[in-house]
This record gives structure tokens, sequence and C-alpha cells, in this order.
């Protein structure tokens, strides 16, 4: 994503132009970064109980077992 706001920039013509584009592209991001570090610091805290860390294992385990599964019937 960044990399296509870089690329839009450069083709603005003229450096003012193409710093405006980065600018609006930082703040229209920004929320969303800040949403996500908020979020991460909640499913930290959340992610230490023990009992989400057991059903999480399960759940990975139940996913290797399904994909096990899916390919034995394609041999």
């Amino acid at each position: 994503l960044v990399y296509t706001a870089l690329t839009m920039s450069i083709t603005t013509g003229n450096a003012f132009d193409g710093a405006l584009l980065m600018v609006a592209f930082g703040l229209g991001t920004l929320p969303n970064l800040l949403a996500m570090g908020l979020f991460a610091d909640l499913m930290r805290r959340y992610a230490q109980r023990p009992l989400v860390r057991r059903l999480a294992g399960l759940l990975v385990a139940g996913f290797g077992v399904y994909t096990l599964i899916a390919v034995a019937r394609l041999i």
C-alpha cells in the first residue's frame, strides 16, 4: 500500500503535490494503525490466559487434522 502511494506521489509532477499526497496518505492510515496497536495490546493481555492458550492450541491442532484429512482425500 505504501509503495502504491509512493508511486502515485512520483507521478504528480512536482514535489509539493507529491508531499501533499504522502501527508494525506499518512493521515488517512494513522487512525487504523493506532487502532491496530490498541487491539494488539488488548489481544496480548487476553492471549496470556491459560484457557485461551489451550483453546488456541486445540484450534491449531484441529486445523492440522482437517488439513491431513483433506490431503488424504486427494491421494
